[in-house]
Order: structure tokens, then C-alpha cells, then sequence
């Protein structure tokens, strides 16, 4: 199976340099310029599934690049969710350190075990991943190409955990937004694989 992970377009709030997480934030006209630059590039992918967060700007960015495949449909989830950022949602890290810097640090230091206030933790959202990844492996053969529209929190956890196999590689990681990044299931494992559109 080949997995293409697209990183959904920009936000004002991702502009902005916020912590958008569950914060519902729309694309941007830089955003829609990028949604429909990846669409493009995909357009001659032989695309079998199309999966998406349920956030809008995830499923803003997944619809530009449907439009190009009519006939798959487009198959929303929670489970490919960014982040809770709980209290932080909607602030940017200067007004988060001002009041709780301490907390901030903890959490850069092992965001695998420390949430945000009101958040979740790397292991609540490893959690919901590995579900999302099992249900793929059921519903996906060896000739499939599916597409993962998602954020940089799931996408930065799915290369330290299932590629890199090693949670230290977590902030080693970053995906542009509108970007692609393709990696193909050999075994029990996954390997990127070279971007090379059709």
C-alpha cells in the first residue's frame, strides 16, 4: 500500500503562528492556493481512497484535491484529528509562555506524556492514529494509493513512531502546508518513498 500524507493549506491562525489544534480554523487565500496547487499535482495519481480530518480546513483541502478524482469519494474522521492544545487553542506561543512557560517547556520536552491544559498527550493521539492505520490495513491491498489529509501533529507522529520508529525524531519532522509526503508499507514497517508525481 502507498500512503501519501498531504498537510492541509494555511490558516490565518497557522499564519498567525497560533496553536490552532481542535480550533476550527478555515483556510486562508494562501491556503486555497495551496489546496488547489497539491490537488493538481495529484491529479494523474492513481488514487484509491481519499481520507481526511473532520477539521474544515483538513476537509476544505481534501475536497480541491476530490474534484479531481470524481469517482472516489471522500472519507472523513476525527481520528487524523491535529492535536488538543486545550487552553492553547488560539494563542500563539508568546501569550502561552507568558503565563506558563514552566508547563510549555514540559511539554516540548515530552509531549509524548505531558498535555496541555485541557489537552492531550502524543499517547491519546498515537492511540486514535493506530486505530485509523489498523482500519487502512483492512481495507487496503499492496496496488492501493491512498490519500491522508491531515495536520503536522499526526503527520510528525506517524514518521517518529511507525518510519523512524524512534519518538525522540518527533520535532526532527515538519510537512509545509500543501505539501505531500509519500510512504509505502513493506512488511510490518513503512519506507518513504521518493516523491515522484505521474
Amino acid at each position: 500500500m502507498r500512503l501519501i500524507w498531504v498537510r492541509h493549506g494555511e490558516t490565518e491562525g497557522n499564519r498567525q503562528r497560533r496553536y490552532v489544534g481542535h480550533w476550527d480554523d478555515p483556510l486562508n487565500e494562501r491556503g486555497r492556493q495551496q489546496a488547489r496547487k497539491v490537488a493538481e499535482r495529484l491529479s494523474r495519481e492513481p488514487v484509491s481512497a481519499i481520507y481526511t480530518s473532520d477539521l474544515c480546513r483538513a476537509e476544505e483541502t481534501a475536497s480541491v484535491i476530490a474534484a479531481h478524482h470524481p469517482s472516489v469519494p471522500v472519507q472523513v474522521t476525527p481520528l487524523l484529528r491535529e492535536c488538543a492544545f486545550g487552553e492553547w487553542e488560539g494563542r500563539t506561543y508568546d501569550e502561552i509562555a507568558a503565563n506558563g512557560e514552566m508547563h510549555l517547556q514540559r511539554w516540548y520536552d515530552d509531549p509524548w506524556c505531558v498535555s496541555p491544559p485541557g489537552g492531550e498527550c502524543l499517547q491519546e493521539m498515537e492511540q486514535r492514529i493506530s486505530l485509523w492505520l489498523e482500519a487502512l490495513a483492512v481495507r487496503h491491498g499492496s496496488g492501493d494509493t491512498v490519500v491522508a489529509v491531515a495536520h503536522t501533529g499526526p503527520i510528525r507522529l506517524f514518521h517518529a513512531k511507525w518510519v523512524k520508529r524512534n519518538p525522540r525524531e518527533l520535532w526532527d519532522f515538519s510537512l509545509p502546508h500543501g505539501e505531500v509526503w509519500a510512504v509505502r508499507r513493506r512488511g510490518d514497517g513503512w519506507e518513504v518513498e521518493p516523491w515522484n508525481p505521474s
